[in-house]
This record gives structure tokens, C-alpha cells and sequence, in this order.
């Protein structure tokens, strides 16, 4: 073998080693993008899971928890509960 030939065939594979560093390196890139989108994604899932716990909250407070009527704006008592319990005294 001359030494031009084991030249070249080390320049082959260095440049074929070079190739594949880069395409791991890529798809380490990658991996990092999407795992990083997931946290994302997660932390705003998380957000709006508190949100939707927290107009839950809010919207059940505007009805009374005994009957499920609608509570009147100044008061706490629900006008139709409170009806009952003077009946029942």
C-alpha cells in the first residue's frame, strides 16, 4: 500500500467519523428541543389546570350548596333555604 492510498482511506474515515459527530450532535440538539417543549408544554398545562380549578371554585360559590340555587348578589343565604328553614321552625 502506498502511502497516498493510507492517506487517503485515513482522510475517509476521519471524514466519515466527522459526519457522524455531527449528525449525533444534531440529534442531541434535537432531543434537547423536545425535551424542553415538553416542560413547556407541562408547565402551561399545569397553569391552566389552577385556572380552570379556580373558576370552578368561583362559579360554585355564586350557587347555594344546599339546593343549588342561585345566590343573590348582597347576601350569602339563598332565599329559597332560608325560606325552608323558617317553615320547618
Amino acid at each position: 500500500m502506498r502511502r497516498t492510498d493510507a492517506v487517503d482511506m485515513w482522510r475517509a474515515g476521519y471524514d466519515a467519523g466527522a459526519r457522524a459527530a455531527s449528525r449525533e450532535a444534531g440529534a442531541n440538539i434535537d432531543r434537547a428541543a423536545s425535551y424542553l417543549a415538553a416542560c413547556r408544554v407541562g408547565a402551561t398545562q399545569t397553569a391552566l389546570d389552577s385556572l380552570l380549578v379556580e373558576l370552578v371554585a368561583a362559579l360554585a360559590s355564586m350557587f347555594c350548596p344546599v339546593c343549588g340555587d342561585e345566590l343573590p348578589v348582597d347576601s350569602g343565604r339563598c332565599d329559597a333555604c332560608t325560606a325552608k328553614v323558617r317553615r320547618a321552625a
